[in-house]
């Protein structure tokens, strides 16, 4: 790389915490390809990789994005016999998107027991309460 004034170099092989920190003592970028999952994206982030080549750029996006959605606001509970209709204004997140919903339902705050994960919606019906 000294050679030819390289600042990168990029491999689609196998990757070892000691060729990136060998490449980084070297003051050589180290660029990963073709990687297209999450579970090939996060190791390679966790070694220090400092670029991704990648089919799939919105699932590195989601995995790099760090800005949180915006709340939710619950706009309407409704109760039909047992069955509770929950509508809420959908959440966004500019840098990912929003890809669903997780429902918790419990008689504290916070609540910690997950109910269901929904997907790109804004209304669930929570069918799950029986009288006895």
């Amino acid at each position: 790389m000294a050679a030819i004034n390289g600042e990168w170099v990029g491999s689609g092989g196998n990757f070892t915490q000691t060729i990136i920190d060998y490449a980084h003592s070297k003051g050589i970028k180290f660029n990963a390809w073709t990687i297209n999952s999450a579970s090939q994206m996060l190791p390679l982030i966790a070694l220090g990789v400092d670029g991704i080549t990648t089919d799939s750029p919105l699932v590195m996006m989601s995995l790099l994005d760090a800005s949180a959605p915006t709340d939710v606001v619950l706009t309407s509970a409704t109760a039909v016999e047992s069955d509770i209709t929950l509508t809420w204004e959908p959440a966004e997140d500019p840098e990912s998107g929003i890809a669903g919903y997780e429902i918790y339902r419990d008689l504290t705050s916070p609540a910690i027991t997950l109910l269901t994960t929904t997907g790109n919606v804004t209304q669930f019906v929570d069918k799950t309460f029986t009288e006895g």
